[in-house]
């Protein structure tokens, strides 16, 4: 029978950790060199055939075709997005990471704001899985200073790039609209993935 002491220390140090427990939750904020690796990535037109990869995946996903790219597509009256899968074979390592930030830097032109940036690290027995999240809404002050209807634009948006024991494991994009009189009806999903994809130039 353990002593009481036993059951303090188990309480304070459990043997186990909490699966649904994050052991780490951060403000993310990328690194000088992340930052520099980025913006290469960028200049030397990486992102733009990755891009190319990634629309063919989610229309011909739309069609339930398969592609090179492995992507998930999730669509509802309240919330709409899609996840892409890492592949080793067709990506760079950081290619999702920047990706990440690529759509977090488009999304941030169309008059939306970075509400949150955030890492959680769990520990899920069997693995370490690492969250790394931007949530963005629409701009919102000057339509409540004006006392007008807010334009939720194409909603609430999450962007989630996921790490398993630090390997690239998928990147989600997800929208999630408002249905009340506070806000405009959303725009067209359709129309924020032409943008993303750069389909519209």
């Amino acid at each position: 029978m353990s002593s009481f002491f036993d059951q303090i220390i188990k309480k304070i140090l459990p043997s186990s950790p909490n699966p649904q427990q994050p052991l780490v939750t951060e403000l993310l904020k990328r690194t000088e060199v992340q930052q520099n690796a980025y913006k290469e990535w960028l200049t030397d037109q990486q992102h733009i055939s990755l891009l190319e990869s990634v629309a063919k995946a989610y229309f011909l996903k739309q069609e339930k075709l398969t592609s090179d790219i492995q992507i998930h597509l999730f669509a509802s009256p309240y919330a709409n997005g899609f996840a892409i899968t890492y592949d080793e074979s067709s990506m760079g390592k950081q290619d999702l990471m920047f990706l990440c930030e690529h759509f977090k830097d488009i999304i941030l032109t169309l008059n939306y704001e970075l509400k949150s940036s955030q890492r959680e690290i769990t520990d899920k027995g069997n693995f370490v899985n690492t969250v790394e999240r931007y949530y963005l809404k629409p701009e919102a002050r000057q339509a409540i200073l004006e006392n007008k209807r807010i334009d939720q634009l194409y909603g609430n948006l999450l962007l989630e790039y996921v790490l398993v024991d630090e390997k690239p494991s998928y990147l989600k994009v997800l929208s999630t609209i408002y249905a009340d009189r506070t806000f405009t009806p959303a725009q067209d999903f359709n129309d924020l993935i032409q943008i993303l994809f750069r389909l519209n130039e």
